[in-house]
């Protein structure tokens, strides 16, 4: 049961009152798509408020990237000259710059789009012309993704009206891509090349470094620490049969946590395409078998890896119908996910989840005298106790444990008495 309480806390000197609102209302709404062409979307970014959310539609055009508000709905934006086809992928803090990738005269271009523009970002020298944009800082003035170089295909960074191919690994075919980059612009995560696929990190004057073999990471926490995406893995039974499949992973200055399936000889696969800038929740997709669909799925420390089908199936919302099939971003406090899944009519609809994570500000667990049926510790609360009461008759006292940054650092401090709400 949820419930509202009022706690006055002091903490290391703070003298510190927490209102528990009486629960966020959890939320699914479908995004429908542009109108003249078929039936389909795809959500791929949403703003660090959650107030914007950018992707791509069929439309008279061909395929449209889109800017999705809740006042405003589906809004086409432009392709660039000579194209009929284009996708948003990401978009800043603020909702004003979104970039991606659109056919063009040239060829397929990475993209810009601001204040109702479309703006090609060209491409590297030498190569056949070829550039798609990934990921954008917060202030919009650090462009990420791949460009083709004389060397091949080149993660770049966009900068100063400028583009710059960073360059790959050494001993394979080269190819890399910029995948992420932190909200600062200071770091940027992709992949490169060796025997496979390694995860490379690009720090602010372009220094590399091979983080982690055979393995791709999508996003990156505000720090740069903790980073999501895959590793690759194979199953084989000699002379028989040879899978490879994606395991969703997440990293923590360089631990991996390996999160997805192993395959025992079914066609498994599992990604993480996005994190909360605390590193706090990552999104993603997983296909648990060679026969069932990808499903979308949410990872933090304390809930594990849910499947969003059932979280909102649970909280009462009617999902019949409905596959939600992957998710792609998450606003900067986890309470907006969006991604993409298959409708009741069979067809791919872009969707965002609202109030995610947010039925309560504060939980308690343990023993606590004045509450003793609360619920468990959500990765959404912004501040997280554990009351280990002393005896009824004393009153409420004794030591409250508490973490200010979801569960990965404790702190004891005294408690002090303490009115319960209604």
């Amino acid at each position: 049961m949820i419930r509202t309480v009022s706690l006055s806390v002091a903490i290391t000197g703070l003298y510190l009152s927490t209102i528990i609102p009486a629960g966020a209302v959890l939320t699914f709404t479908p995004l429908g798509d542009l109108p003249g062409g078929g039936t389909n979307s795809a959500a791929y970014g949403v703003s660090a408020d959650g107030m914007v959310v950018v992707g791509s539609s069929a439309s008279a055009a061909g395929v449209s990237p889109f800017k999705w508000t809740d006042g405003g709905g589906l809004i086409a934006l432009p392709i660039l000259p000579g194209g009929t086809s284009a996708t948003a992928y990401a978009v800043s803090s603020d909702g004003q710059v979104m970039v991606g990738g659109s056919d063009s005269t040239a060829g397929p271009q990475a993209c810009v789009w601001s204040n109702g523009m479309a703006i090609g970002l060209g491409d590297l020298a030498g190569g056949a012309f070829a550039s798609v944009a990934y990921d954008v800082s917060e202030q919009g003035s650090v462009i990420v993704g791949y460009g083709t170089s004389a060397s091949g295909r080149e993660a770049f960074r966009w900068t100063g009206g400028a583009m710059s191919g960073l360059g790959d690994l050494a001993g394979g075919n080269f190819q890399s891509e910029a995948k992420a980059v932190t909200p600062d612009g200071s770091l940027i995560t992709g992949y490169g090349t060796v025997s496979g696929q390694n995860i490379i990190t690009w720090d602010a004057v372009n220094n590399l470094q091979d983080y982690y073999s055979s393995a791709v990471a999508y996003d990156v926490s505000s720090d740069g620490n903790q980073l999501v995406g895959h590793i690759n893995s194979t199953f084989v039974i000699p002379e028989i049969v040879t899978i490879n499949y994606r395991r969703a992973a997440r990293w923590n200055g360089g631990s991996v946590t390996v999160l997805g399936p192993e395959s025992t000889g079914q066609s498994f696969d599992s990604l993480f395409y996005g994190v909360t800038p605390d590193g706090s929740i990552a999104v993603g997709s997983f296909k648990g078998s060679s026969s069932g669909p990808y499903y979308a799925v949410s990872h933090d420390t304390y809930n594990g890896v849910r499947n969003l089908l059932d979280v909102l199936t649970a909280a009462g919302i009617d999902m019949t119908g409905w596959t939600l099939n992957a998710a792609t971003g998450i606003s900067a406090d986890g309470s907006v996910i969006v991604g993409y899944g298959i409708n009741p009519n069979g067809q791919q609809e872009a969707w965002v989840i609202r109030g995610y994570g947010l039925n309560l500000t504060l939980r308690w667990i343990g023993n606590t005298y004045h509450w003793p049926g609360n619920e468990a510790l959500t990765a959404a609360d912004d501040l997280w106790m554990n009351v280990d009461s002393k005896d009824p008759s004393v009153g409420v006292t004794g030591v409250v444990v508490y973490s200010t940054d979801k569960g990965m650092t404790w702190t004891n401090a005294p408690l002090t008495e303490g009115t319960p709400g209604p």
